[in-house]
This record gives structure tokens, sequence and C-alpha cells, in this order.
């Protein structure tokens, strides 16, 4: 059994900020007549952001509006 799924990814660092979409390959590797070993067979990125400065409020708070604007985009 093979699907596809979605992935979106969003890394937000403590100076920079950086999203990624990729479509996943998953695959059962276990026999049918065992629990279901699911792993990842397969990954192609179909979106890569930019690299932005992480928006921040102060030094310890992130400006979420700011992460908001950046997802926007």
């Amino acid at each position: 059994m093979t699907e596809t799924l979605k992935s979106v990814g969003i890394d937000i660092g403590t100076s920079t900020t950086q999203l990624v979409v990729s479509d996943l390959t998953l695959e059962n590797r276990a026999n049918p007549f065992s629990v279901p070993r699911i792993a990842i067979t397969g990954r192609t990125v179909t979106y890569l952001s930019g690299i932005h400065f992480t928006p921040l409020r102060s030094d310890t708070v992130i400006d979420a509006a700011g992460v908001r604007d950046i997802v926007a985009e």
C-alpha cells in the first residue's frame, strides 16, 4: 500500500524562519498479516520559501502576526 501526503512545515528559529511544503510518499513495509510498518519512501519539495528574519516582539516572545504575514506570502 502506497499513499501520498502533503507535509507543511515551518521552522521558527531564534533568528530565522522558513517554510517548506512537500509531498511525502508513505509505504507499508510489513507483510499483510502483521502490524503495519509505515515508512517514508519518498519526498518531493514543492515549495521552499526564502529565509526570513524571525519576527520578535521582545527577546523572548515571537510576533505571531509577523509569522502569519510570512506564511501568507
